[in-house]
């Protein structure tokens, strides 16, 4: 079990950075081995960055406080907890994955960067599965590649958040049977928050003094 925890803006939220500080510590319960965060600027720039740590130590280092302070004015972040279910318990293990890819005809390098919770099937004998030490990993390149085609190959329970730097304001969000995401709108409707778990995203909303639209999506 993982768990992803997450904000996107329409334009400046002030209550943003408590969100996630709280939810970088609360999501801990779904997995101890590391933790992520990866935010979008509105210039299309992704930042990450992660530590083979849990919740409680990740939100207090200086390189996550700056990108929690940060979060308020980006057009996105979102925090990941790893549970490890392939691969060691490594930083490179850790989500999100940073995917670089040449985009044809112009020759531009561009990233997608995601998270993955859930374990995958059959992934070592799929294109390329054996190059990768981590499913998420495995199935973000895919999605790089092949762009949604990707999920005929991907099998298992599984919930992808991913950004792509060829796409400024856009944040991806795949889920199937077998991995919860949920989100809700702002009451103003300038902010979507979301979890992996509904009570975790309703009390990280009412912690916080966020009003939202009655109805938490699943």
């Amino acid at each position: 079990m993982c768990g992803i925890v997450g904000v996107i803006n329409a334009g400046y939220n002030a209550k943003a950075r408590k969100f996630l500080q709280d939810g970088g510590v609360v999501g801990q319960v779904r997995g101890f081995d590391s933790t992520g965060i990866a935010q979008q600027k509105y210039d299309g720039k992704i930042s990450t960055f992660k530590i083979a740590t849990i919740g409680t130590y990740f939100t207090s280092d200086k390189a996550v406080d700056g990108l929690l302070t940060s979060s308020s004015g980006i057009g996105y972040s979102f925090i990941h907890h790893r549970a490890a279910t392939s691969g060691k318990v490594t930083v490179a293990n850790a989500h999100p994955f940073t995917i670089q890819r040449l985009d044809e005809p112009k020759g531009k390098e561009t990233q997608i960067v995601g998270v993955h919770n859930g374990s995958l099937d059959n992934w070592k004998h799929k294109h390329n599965g054996k190059v990768f030490e981590v499913d998420s990993e495995w199935a973000l390149s895919r999605i790089a590649d092949i762009g949604d085609d990707a999920f005929k190959e991907i099998e298992g329970p599984y919930a992808f958040v991913w950004g792509d730097t060829a796409k400024k304001h856009v944040l991806s969000m795949c889920r199937n049977y077998g991995r919860p995401m949920h989100v809700v709108f702002s009451k103003d409707r300038k902010s979507v928050y979301f979890a992996s778990e509904a009570g975790m995203l309703a009390w990280l909303c009412e912690r916080n003094d966020i009003e939202v639209e009655n109805e938490i999506l699943a």
